[in-house]
């Protein structure tokens, strides 16, 4: 009877209709999602009686009275229409990422999402979170991104890596990466770098906060590249063999100038042909490989030369590594060349060394000039230094290491301030690399100022003290090094020393030849001349003839008895036997010994005699001479004896001497006491005139006599007469100049007798202005006389013959042109018989034939006569 409506039309309250008031159903608002619904009078009450249907079964995951909502894990599809069939989409909630049970937001369809979840269904982490998890309270974790270490705050949302910087890592980016440090630096890479120094530092890894770095021995610094106090930098020069320390042939030759300028150490090695040098300390590499043997060295000669370098292996068991090609097994020899003239030079040559052996260096001179003066032997890494990482990454800092920093070093050239700021770092990686660490510097207490050194090692040492790194030793020209005072100058006297050098223990000053004493101060024994300055001389003093070996300042030895010469080495003269005594007076009879002579033979004594004299002390005439006189050129007269003797003579006894004289005296009648003037043609003519002058009286002769002819007085037997001297005393007028002489013939004496004419040409001493002149000749064949019939020398006996019969003696009455003789004096020698006055000895007493007698033989025998 239409008493309902239908299920979809339950909107109203039913009522029965009336035509006034006919009643409508009306359709429930169910959005097309139901398809039936009920009245509920509580609902139509509040809407104000309009609606009050209740919507039934709503389909299309809706609910509520008009369906117009979702059910709980559905939202409302923004997209759709309230009466679409989609218009409720499932929420699909992540049941990992939810606080509930999957329902969402039924407007927006956000499920609700635990605190680090985000995304509509909750199936995602948040920014800043990752790692979606069911066990998560929170859902996600927390990237925990380092704020300086990573670019942002998110992370791989399955791994949690953050996207760290250049150099950062660890999933946080909280860590620097090795070799970086200090996260909290806020740079754009994140750390900085350690920087680290390639050989200062064990590891390029440094600590990741502070960025210090892992420094090996003796390094400091953040990225240990400074030296530490106490320690020093090994140079490129470190293993240094001195050669004046080694052992050897050689000379030394030690220097108080121009230490770690000119040479190294204390000096030199003087190394001369043949000589050889062995090094003191020998070589023990840390690495096996190339290693450059550098010789440093002067030579002052213009010739260039090569020297030989030996090695000698000293271990006993050889095991090597076989890092060298041509291994030093054995004993080796190899020349080193390239020494050329100059100071502080050096040259080298490349050997392959093994880290295992002990080697010991030897220089040996082979050539036969120059002298090398070798100051030390450096070995310096070759191989090491291209392979450490200080130079393995860039060649040409290598090439400017060595130009820049090695080959002034080995030259001893200082580093100035540019070549230290280019070559100090350097030099500290690579030594720290190489030795693996600095070396203490172990300055000797007393022997320096301070405990710590240079860069290069080298201590402060006191005054005196040095020569070597650690003032352990004192520096030429000091000794006695005593730990806490040092050294004592060695005062060497430079006049008496080779140099200002002494010996280091004992202070003995280095003296030149022959010089003694601890400073050289005084000549050794037997020398002398110390102020030379280039050492004593030796005295030499003849070990015989010297009464001790000293001798004076000048040389001269204090001789014995008898003994001369600076060295006492020869006989005075007129002694001879050089013996421990001195030596034995000749005893040389002064008339028989040469003239100018008193000496004798050195060795037998044997005195130099005249020609006619014997005897070992030339005391006694040879047969057949006599009368032993001074005066006598040839010692002894022969025995004349008118060839009647058998030359056996002996000087006559009884006689003495008696002279026939004539004194010119013009107040006497017989002014001429015979004498006669003779011209030019041997004729007597009156020549003369008396007179007194110089006080004397005389004759005067005029210029045109040439000769004054003697009286018989002063002729006849005047054997007597021979080696005795006629004395001629006479003035001459308008005296000549001093030391004029005149020409001869006219000569001045001559002689006649037994059919012979001698002359002689006897020269006036003139030797004042007064013009008296006292000639004086001598009656012997040595006195320039001549035979005027050959010319010739006069014997000994042609003499004699003259004498035994004497005939004429004619004087030169002439002298200079336009002078005038005056006549003093005249007066012969002879000799007489006598007792009262002192005998002579030039009267011959012969030892006659049979038939003969007289002291000449001169007379015939009672019994015979004169045929």
């Amino acid at each position: 009877n239409c008493e309902e409506c239908t299920p979809l039309y339950q909107d109203l309250p039913w009522r029965r209709g009336t035509l006034s008031y006919p009643f409508q159903c009306k359709l429930c608002e169910c959005n097309s999602h139901s398809t039936s619904c009920y009245f509920d009078p509580t609902l139509y009450a509040e809407s104000n009686d309009t609606s009050g249907g209740v919507c039934t079964d709503c389909m299309h995951n809706t609910t509520g009275v008009h369906c117009e909502s979702c059910l709980d894990t559905f939202y409302l599809n923004p997209d759709s229409s309230l009466s679409s069939e989609d218009v409720c989409l499932e929420c699909a909630c992540n049941s990992i990422g939810l606080i509930n049970n999957g329902v969402c937001n039924t407007t927006t369809g956000q499920c609700e999402c635990k605190d680090n979840v985000v995304g509509r269904t909750c199936n995602a982490c948040k920014a800043g979170c990752f790692n979606l998890s069911a066990d998560n309270s929170l859902g996600c974790s927390s990237c925990n991104c380092n704020l300086f270490g990573s670019i942002t705050a998110n992370c791989d949302i399955l791994t949690g890596q953050c996207e760290c910087r250049e150099n950062t890592q660890s999933q946080t980016c909280n860590q620097c990466k090795p070799g970086y440090y200090n996260i909290m630096s806020g740079t754009m890479d994140g750390c900085f770098e350690c920087a680290c120094d390639v050989g200062g530092s064990t590891s390029p890894i440094c600590n990741s906060t502070t960025g210090d770095c892992l420094c090996r021995e003796g390094v400091t610094g953040r990225q240990c590249d400074t030296r530490l106090e106490g320690y020093f930098v090994p140079l490129i020069d470190f293993v240094t063999l001195e050669g004046e320390e080694g052992n050897g042939t050689f000379s030394l030759l030690l220097l108080t100038t121009g230490v770690n300028e000119d040479f190294t150490g204390t000096g030199y090695a003087s190394l001369m042909p043949s000589n050889t040098l062995t090094f003191q300390s020998s070589i023990s590499v840390t690495r096996s490989g190339i290693y450059q043997l550098v010789v440093r060295y002067t030579l002052r000669s213009t010739a260039s030369l090569s020297l030989n370098l030996r090695f000698d292996v000293n271990n006993n068991n050889l095991q090597t590594d076989g890092a060298c090609a041509q291994q030093i097994l054995t004993p080796t020899v190899t020349s080193i060349s390239g020494f050329i003239p100059g100071s502080t030079n050096h040259t080298s040559v490349d050997v392959c060394l093994n880290s295992n052996i002990e080697y010991t260096l030897t220089l040996s001179h082979p050539g036969t000039q120059s002298t090398v003066f070798v100051d030390s032997l450096v070995v310096i890494p070759v191989s090491a230094l291209t392979t450490l990482a200080v130079f393995n990454t860039n060649s040409s800092l290598l090439e400017d290491y060595t130009r820049e920093c090695v080959e002034p070093r080995l030259q001893l050239d200082t580093w100035d301030d540019v070549n230290m700021r280019f070559c100090n770092p350097i030099t500290l990686s690579l030594s720290a690399a190489l030795y693996n660490g600095l070396q203490q510097c172990n300055c000797v207490t007393g022997g320096s100022t301070a405990d710590n050194c240079t860069f290069d090692g080298q201590c402060s040492c006191v005054s005196g003290v040095g020569g070597d790194r650690t003032c352990s030793q004192c520096m030429p020209g000091y000794h006695g090094f005593t730990a806490g005072e040092g050294c004592s100058v060695c005062g060497c006297v430079a006049s008496g020393s080779a140099s200002g050098v002494c010996d280091f223990a004992s202070g003995q000053c280095d003296c030149l030849s022959l010089v003694d004493g601890d400073k050289c101060d005084m000549c050794e024994t037997g020398a002398y001349n110390f102020t030379s300055g280039m050492g004593c001389s030796s005295c030499e003093c003849d070990i015989l003839g010297s009464s001790n070996f000293q001798c004076l300042a000048g040389g001269e030895c204090t001789c014995r008895s008898g003994v001369e010469g600076e060295k006492c080495e020869t006989c005075r003269d007129g002694y001879f036997g050089l013996g421990i005594n001195g030596c034995e007076s000749c005893n040389c009879d002064l008339r028989g010994v040469v003239v100018g002579s008193s000496s004798c033979d050195v060795d037998t004594g044997e005195c130099q005699c005249k020609a006619n004299v014997e005897g070992r002390q030339c005391e006694e005439c040879r047969d057949g001479y006599f009368n032993l006189d001074v005066d006598n050129p040839t010692g002894c007269r022969a025995c004349y004896c008118n060839g009647r003797s058998d030359a056996v003579c002996s000087a006559a006894t009884g006689y003495v001497e008696d002279k026939v004289t004539t004194l010119f005296n013009a107040s006497t009648s017989n002014r001429l006491d015979g004498w006669v003037t003779l011209d030019s043609d041997g004729e007597v003519f009156n020549g003369y005139f008396p007179l007194v002058i110089n006080d004397l009286p005389s004759i005067g002769l005029y210029e045109t006599v040439e000769y004054f002819k003697s009286p018989a007085k002063f002729l006849n037997f005047k054997l007597s007469s021979y080696t005795q001297s006629i004395q001629i005393q006479l003035t001459i007028s308008s005296t000549p100049q001093i030391g004029s002489t005149f020409t001869c013939p006219p000569y001045t004496l001559i002689l006649r007798g037994s059919s012979l004419e001698l002359a002689t040409c006897t020269q006036l001493d003139i030797t004042d202005s007064t013009g008296l002149v006292s000639l004086s000749v001598l009656l012997h064949e040595s006195a320039g006389w001549v035979r005027t019939d050959t010319g010739g020398e006069v014997t000994e006996f042609e003499f004699l013959q003259v004498l035994s019969n004497l005939t004429t003696l004619l004087i030169r009455g002439s002298y200079f042109s336009g002078t005038n003789a005056y006549f003093h004096k005249v007066s012969l020698p002879t000799a007489v018989r006598s007792i009262s006055d002192t005998p002579v000895n030039w009267v011959e007493s012969c030892s006659c034939h049979s038939n003969y007698t007289g002291l000449s033989c001169s007379r015939c025998t009672p019994g015979y006569y004169r045929q």
